[in-house]
């Protein structure tokens, strides 16, 4: 038996088009309806099997919807939000997969109906590549994802619990606030250093680097290629926690520097064996 009659998902994208995909091959809802901007996006998420139906009209999109899940861009889901939250019916859920949840929870629950409920959601899932070519179904199968509830309404997040888990992924509750500051550490900051990196090397604008950056360089830079604009609403929705992450990662940059600076190996050996033992530790 599907959990819902209508799930609305505004944003075809890789995010978007694999959620879609997942539900609808897991039976999770009657009928996925699909938000694009462009018709030939529609297109390709109805042949992929991501939609059973597709608009460019938000409004047409969360017409009879029991759950809506902004799918865009944080900065471009707080917009579609506003545009598509106020033509919900009661007794729906709104839900987001996006990377920062202050600011867009913050935006949207002024707008938001009576008898409409947020939870905030977040697939630690994705790749470096975007779009709807790039869409699987087993996107989110044993990734972490972060359920941020806003009301409390727990019928509401007993049953989104139950979609993710359906299309398998492994649901944790955190509270709004940790979740920014949790995701600023272990994924905005990975970003930003490879980001910084790869700029790095560009600069130097050496023919040999280009040819030489291979193996590792390309492996701890991977994250680098990841979709421009998404990146930008990131670090613009998660500011002040994305600062506090680069200023903690500073300090690690000029600890290093001053042992290498000094000849300290003792200390050096420390902290590079601290580095191997707990990123040895991760699962």
């Amino acid at each position: 038996m599907s959990l819902y009659h209508r799930c609305a998902i505004a944003g075809l994208g890789l995010i978007g088009g694999s959620l879609g995909m997942a539900v609808r091959q897991n039976g999770l809802a009657e009928e996925v309806v699909g938000l694009a901007r462009c018709a030939r996006t529609i297109e390709r998420a109805l042949d992929m099997g991501a939609v059973d139906r597709g608009t460019l009209d938000p409004i047409e999109a969360v017409k009879g919807a029991d759950i809506l899940v902004l799918a865009a861009p944080v900065m471009a889901s707080i917009d579609l939000g506003r545009i598509m939250i106020p033509h919900m019916k009661s007794g729906s859920l709104i839900t987001d997969v996006c990377s920062t949840k202050s600011m867009l929870i913050n935006e949207l629950k002024k707008i938001k109906p009576e008898g409409v409920s947020f939870i905030g959601g977040h697939p630690m899932a994705g790749a470096e590549k975007a779009g709807i070519a790039y869409a699987s179904p087993d996107l989110f199968i044993n990734a972490r994802y972060l359920l941020t509830p806003v009301d409390d309404h727990d019928d509401h997040t007993s049953c989104l619990t139950t979609l993710v888990k359906g299309v398998g992924a492994l649901p944790e509750i955190v509270g709004l606030a940790e979740h920014d500051t949790l995701v600023a550490m272990v994924s905005h900051l990975p970003h930003a250093v490879a980001q910084c990196l790869v700029n790095t090397v560009a600069d130097m604008q050496l023919e040999e680097l280009t040819r030489l950056a291979a193996g590792g360089f390309k492996d701890i830079t991977r994250v680098a290629g990841s979709d421009s604009k998404m990146w930008n609403d990131i670090y613009v929705s998660n500011k002040m926690e994305v600062l506090k992450a680069l200023a903690l990662f500073r300090k690690q940059l000029d600890y290093l520097s001053d042992m290498i600076s000094s000849s300290d190996e003792k200390s050096l050996l420390e902290f590079l064996e601290n580095a191997k033992e707990y990123r040895n530790g991760l699962s």
